[in-house]
């Protein structure tokens, strides 16, 4: 998910606030919660993958391309793939990944 905001009267965002993995739980009896976000910053080179907020309406990249999740009894995690980092984050602090894998370094 990419969020622009700043836009008004009828005009669109063009202040990225956020970009990365939003993530929600679903239920019956309560609908949609938002849990909350795993960030990935925009690259610092620019490449075809990656688009902000000048060309959202005609090349709405997301810069995470997949998400998985794992559970056991004890714990939830959440993997935010991107064309360029993976990050490893618990459910209970999103915000904070856990662990990072740089695809962009050479071996």
């Amino acid at each position: 998910m990419t969020i622009c905001e700043g836009g008004s009267g009828g005009s669109y965002g063009d202040a990225m606030t956020f970009s990365g993995l939003l993530v929600y739980r679903l239920t019956v009896a309560e609908g949609f919660a938002q849990l909350g976000g795993v960030p990935h910053k925009r690259p610092e080179i620019e490449n075809t993958y990656y688009s902000d907020c000048s060309n959202w309406w005609t090349d709405s990249n997301s810069i995470v391309q997949r998400s998985i999740f794992m559970s056991s009894e004890t714990e939830d995690f959440v993997y935010s793939i991107a064309y360029d980092l993976i990050n490893e984050s618990d459910l209970i602090d999103l915000e904070h990944p856990l662990a990072s894998v740089d695809l962009t370094s050479a071996p």
